[in-house]
């Protein structure tokens, strides 16, 4: 578009001179509008024939050699089939000079003179040419780099808020995360508690007329449950400590056997462990412990609650990357295939314990043959120390 208002200007100024000078300016106004629809179409192609291009030199040539001004010679220099920059600064002078001589019209001191200054012509529209060329190529360089800025701030914005979106659903989940976490501890370590101390302020009550002593044994029993019971309700809502992050397998087994004993002096109930088939100085993570005492605190309940069962067995076993916790019991349940999902979802503590062993990417199984039986399977994730060597 540029290149053809150049061109058109050119041949407008040059037409106004060439009707002053020339003997017939009907013609000569003619022929440049035929040149200035050669053009017209050349700027409307992106390749051009040789036809074309030969009809756009006969053109030129014809409206230069009607006019009667010299300065008309440039004309040629619009046309655009010769691309080396000096045949199109040359070709007007060259032109002027042959048809000069030809004609005879003029002397040869002023042909040469004239050949000079349509050279310097020449040039200065070249020069201006390259100058406009230059400056629209900064332009859209320019607008180009608008246009990028514009898209790329876009982009940000748009990644800033998806950002903004993540973060917050990311805390959304944390804080979801740490709840439930929160609720299945207040239910299992709470929910034992307070189920042994209702048992042993049953056993108080029956035993109060006859042993007396033994009552009140009972209910300082179950007054020491209770008061185990607030404490683990201030502990769930405390942030834990951050620092403590992995417990040894040592000491888990240790907390599991004072949660086995806590329950057999509570409810006089066989419980046989078996934790021989551990490695020793596996290291577990301490969210693990605290659900996996909970499960085997809340199994055991369920045990004597719904299954009437008075014999269980805790087993654990580990490896260095793997940790399966069994608890048994010889009650007698309807849990079955057919009822599964139907108690599981009245279940509040049956469907905690599926909740965080699916997010834990471990494995749960129930099944009911000869007593109630469950597995805890979980993944144990290695320490920095670990990772490091």
């Amino acid at each position: 578009m540029v290149t053809f208002v150049q061109d058109a200007i050119l041949i407008v100024i040059l037409t106004i001179l060439g009707c002053f000078y020339s003997e017939v300016p009907y013609v000569v106004a003619c022929a440049a509008g035929i040149l200035l629809c050669l053009v017209c179409d050349r700027s409307l192609k992106d390749e051009r024939s040789k036809i074309l291009d030969l009809m756009e030199l006969s053109a030129s040539l014809v409206f230069s050699l009607l006019s009667g001004c010299f300065m008309v010679y440039l004309v040629l220099y619009q046309c655009r089939m010769f691309k080396q920059k000096y045949v199109r600064i040359l070709l007007p002078a060259v032109i002027y000079i042959i048809a000069g001589f030809v004609q005879g019209s003029e002397a040869v001191p002023k042909l040469i003179l004239y050949s000079l200054v349509l050279l310097l012509t020449a040039t200065i529209l070249y020069i201006l040419s390259l100058l406009i060329e230059k400056y629209m190529m900064a332009k859209n360089q320019i607008s180009s780099v608008v246009s990028v800025t514009a898209i790329n701030e876009m982009y940000v914005k748009k990644l800033n808020q998806e950002l903004v979106i993540k973060n917050y659903l990311a805390d959304k989940n944390a804080r979801l995360e740490e709840r439930e976490n929160i609720s299945r501890n207040i239910h299992n370590s709470v929910g034992h508690n307070i189920t042994a101390a209702i048992m042993t302020l049953d056993a108080a009550d029956m035993l109060f007329d006859t042993a007396p002593l033994q009552a009140r044994d009972k209910m300082n029993v179950a007054n020491e449950r209770i008061r185990t019971s607030l404490s683990s309700i201030r502990q769930a809502v405390r942030v834990l400590d951050s620092e403590n992050k992995f417990v040894s397998i040592e000491d888990f087994v240790g907390e599991l056997t004072a949660v086995v004993d806590s329950f057999v002096m509570d409810t006089m109930i066989k419980i046989h462990t078996d934790f021989e088939d551990i490695v020793s100085g596996v290291l577990i993570p301490h969210e693990h412990t605290e659900f996996l005492t909970g499960a085997v605190q809340e199994l055991l309940s369920n045990g004597v609650r719904h299954g009437n069962a008075d014999i269980f067995t805790v087993t654990v076993i580990s490896d260095s990357s793997n940790l399966k916790v069994k608890v048994a019991d010889n009650g007698k349940s309807d849990f079955g295939c057919d009822n599964q999902r139907e108690r599981i979802d009245k279940g509040f503590g049956l469907k905690k314990l599926i909740s965080y062993v699916k997010k834990c990417g471990g494995t749960i199984m129930f099944l009911n043959e000869n007593g109630f039986k469950t597995e805890i399977s979980l993944k144990l994730i290695k320490t920095e120390a670990e990772q490091i060597s």
